[in-house]
């Protein structure tokens, strides 16, 4: 179970951490920054509350959960439309913060669109609503019995259900690498390398990833050296995975880790909420923080879902591998 527990804890703390302060500029921060779990701030709730980000991974999992380890996107969809619909899989019932690109794609699956049409690739939305919702399907890609183009495979069709820009896949395929590679080699500058190499090979298959690399370029280059002011922290998925990147390869513990990515302002939530995972992976769970982790709202359904998860996955793979 080490594995989702490790994304998901760490994704859903440093989602909390972000929420109080998302929109705030970094200044601000700067000036006053997180240090630790806040309540209420920008949509005024409570400490320990998380945002669509935690709902959608969590929708994610109740839809596996439910399809006893079926990949359907049809039911990853419906569960969707669940948190968007009903506020369910949220803290409080009810639904904020949500992008507009993956709020259109959700009215046109209410309309009774197939999923695998639902989504959209415009450059306007290239934002990170597809990425923010990875972090539970890297277990399912580990485990299973893949290559690495059928690994893109998924995480491209798992992506295009709301966002189907080509940047927008390229950036959820080298998170994705990135979190396997993690799992797999501590050292974290080697892992960040190696999933960038794998993952430019893949685009290189492709003509359909002609035009990215151009935007792709500090990325490939490494961001690592960048200065504070070079990284954008927007939602734009571009911004976002270099900011995670960066905070990931500039620290050495979670908790510097997630405030470092909170304090850069902007997109906070999403940010520090991937940086988080990654993190996590890295220096396991239990190096998270106590009172942050019992802090988060519904703590005891996350833990649960995350249990009933890694349950369903290992019965499917242990089917596969008979």
């Amino acid at each position: 179970m080490s594995l989702i527990k490790d994304l998901m804890l760490g994704f859903a703390v440093g989602d909390a951490l972000g929420v109080p302060v998302e929109l705030k500029d970094r200044s601000c921060l700067k000036e006053n920054p997180v240090t630790s779990m806040l309540g209420f701030g920008t949509y005024n709730l409570p400490q320990g509350s998380w945002s669509d980000d935690t709902s959608f991974c969590i929708a994610f999992m109740s839809s596996y959960i439910m399809e006893h380890g079926n990949f359907s996107m049809f039911k990853i969809m419906t569960e969707y439309n669940n948190y968007y619909s009903n506020g369910r899989y949220s803290p409080f019932g009810k639904v904020f913060g949500l992008g507009n690109t993956s709020r259109k794609a959700l009215e046109n699956f209410k309309a009774g669109t197939p999923p695998v049409a639902c989504g959209f690739g415009e450059e306007h939305d290239c934002g990170n609503g597809s990425l923010m919702r990875i972090p539970p399907l890297i277990p399912i890609l580990k485990i299973s019995i893949l290559d690495d183009d059928l690994r893109h495979g998924i995480i491209s069709d798992f992506s295009a259900v709301t966002h189907y820009h080509r940047r927008c896949i390229a950036c959820c395929l080298i998170y994705s690498f990135v979190a396997l590679e993690l799992s797999e080699n501590s050292n974290i500058e080697d892992a960040v390398e190696k999933a960038i190499i794998k993952s430019r090979n893949i685009m290189n298959k492709s003509s359909l990833y002609k035009d990215e690399y151009q935007h792709l370029e500090r990325i490939f280059t490494g961001v690592k050296d960048l200065c504070e002011d070079e990284i954008k922290s927007t939602g734009y998925v571009v911004d976002t995975l270099e900011a995670v990147l960066w905070c990931i390869l500039n620290t050495q513990n979670y908790k510097d880790c997630v405030l470092k990515s909170v304090n850069l302002g902007g997109d906070t939530d999403t940010i520090a909420a991937l940086s988080g995972a990654l993190a996590s992976v890295v220096y396991g769970s239990d190096s998270i923080p106590a009172h942050w982790i019992n802090t988060l709202i519904k703590k005891k359904e996350i833990l649960k879902c995350i249990e009933d998860f890694n349950e369903t996955l290992t019965t499917r793979f242990e089917k596969e591998t008979k």
